[in-house]
């Protein structure tokens, strides 16, 4: 690993060697994944790993740990892949930290979420050593003050608020995860159903990271400002439409669902009934919504004919066997009208001769983006990807200076949120403008209940 860290790869064994079975030991280990553990090695100055009776720089395990995870192939599996990430993310907070690269406390919240705690009120308490750029503990501001004798949800639900009062911005609603909380106690079941319920991590944000190029779908709508009376958050925006047809059950890439198969439907029953976009679009659309127009490294995607290109791979792959029949999947028989020509569409090679199409790269992206989620079309003939719990009949809208549309759901005399969308030809607020859309810049009054 020190070797690999100072850029000699010849002594990287190839990738089916025993020895990346021992670096799956080491990460695999739930120290990579405990909230204390995040906040100790983002504030040393220096740290050293100990395992057993073996003592490593925590330099040359978090580098290798970033190098595992832009290597084109796959070498580690499973809950390894976790910790690999979560290694990862401790170097570069740290790192950010030495260089004062701060993040906000609603950021360093997201890019923690799939830590653990045994505590639930540690998701938010275990980070506020952590100096952010709305607070500086080494000056005794800290963002909300502990206090172990309020509840896990009261906690949650106080965090958002000073979320909501500090920022006076709505990007807080893109980490709504709406749950079925049948189980829960009391307490959850009356928290708000804009705060984030930080203990449950179910998929990776749509909404690229604060510090990336984002989308701007509200980019056409002035701008608004919240405020909380008791427990309803008022916001302002506009309708864009209803959610008309969308999936049975959200997907499980790990267990249940085959690719092929979701990228099969995503045509068949969505880009096919689709009239919002011309023909040559539609090629287009089916590669941005599923991967929600992000690459594999969670940024925008922006160069469209790589990304097409790498799909193309994707599709084309015979290494495995969970693409070997992806043909026959995707014959469409009956159900479209010029496959071949579809195939035909997608490169096989992006237009830059020195780069190459990668299906890994598509794979990773697609998976990201999918995992836990479905398709939908809108009454207006929209297609896009939605939260788990989506239903027809829910609302897509567009929130004055939230990056996304969000999925709102009517409930009673307001609306509950269930999350984050990405909705294909609106992103970039051009809902507003288009024909045939109903959007227009007035704003209305919604009340999240």
């Amino acid at each position: 690993m020190d070797a690999m860290t100072k850029q000699d790869f010849t002594v990287v064994p190839p990738h089916e060697d025993l020895f990346w079975r021992d670096v799956e030991r080491l990460f695999r280990k739930s120290w990579f994944s405990r909230i204390w553990c995040l906040q100790e090695v983002i504030l040393a100055a220096d740290a050293d790993v100990q395992w057993g009776k073996e003592v490593a720089p925590w330099k040359i395990v978090a580098e290798t740990a970033t190098w595992i995870r832009s290597c084109p192939i796959q070498l580690l599996r499973g809950s390894a892949t976790g910790g690999v990430n979560n290694a990862h993310l401790m170097h570069m907070l740290g790192d950010d930290l030495k260089h004062n690269r701060l993040v906000s406390f609603l950021e360093l919240l997201a890019l923690s979420w799939k830590f653990k705690s045994s505590d639930r009120r540690d998701k938010v308490y275990g980070l506020l050593g952590v100096p952010t750029t709305d607070c500086d503990p080494s000056l005794g501001n800290v963002f909300v003050q502990p206090d172990y004798m309020k509840g896990d949800a009261e906690v949650y639900r106080h965090c958002a608020f000073e979320i909501i009062r500090k920022t006076q911005s709505l990007r807080l609603l893109l980490h709504v995860q709406m749950t079925n909380n049948s189980n829960e106690d009391q307490g959850w079941k009356t928290l708000p159903s804009w705060v984030p319920r930080w203990h449950r991590y179910m998929y990776p944000m749509m909404a690229p990271s604060e510090q990336l190029s984002s989308f701007n779908a509200c980019a056409a709508l002035p701008p608004s400002i919240p405020h909380i009376e008791n427990d309803t958050l008022s916001v302002q925006g506009r309708k864009f439409s209803r959610v008309r047809r969308t999936c049975s059950h959200s997907w499980d890439l790990d267990f249940n669902d085959e690719p092929q198969s979701l990228i099969s439907l995503a045509w068949k029953t969505y880009l096919a009934s689709s009239w919002a976009y011309k023909k040559d679009e539609k090629l287009k659309a089916w590669c941005l919504v599923l991967t929600a127009g992000k690459d594999w490294n969670g940024e925008l995607v922006d160069d469209i004919p790589q990304h097409l290109a790498d799909m193309g791979a994707y599709i084309r792959s015979e290494d495995s066997h969970e693409y070997r029949n992806l043909y026959t999947a995707l014959s469409f028989k009956n159900s479209m009208r010029y496959p071949e020509e579809l195939l035909t569409a997608l490169p096989s090679r992006p237009k830059i001769p020195a780069a190459k199409a990668d299906g890994y790269r598509f794979d990773l992206a697609f998976r990201n983006a999918c995992q836990g989620r479905k398709l939908l079309l809108t009454d207006n003939g929209y297609v896009g990807l939605g939260p788990g719990l989506m239903k027809e009949g829910d609302l897509v809208c567009l929130l004055s200076g939230l990056v996304m549309p969000i999925i709102l759901r009517p409930a009673g005399e307001g609306y509950q949120v269930v999350g984050e969308t990405y909705i294909h030809g609106i992103m970039f607020g051009e809902a507003s403008r288009k024909r045939g859309t109903d959007v227009g810049i007035e704003l209305e009054d919604f009340m999240l209940l």
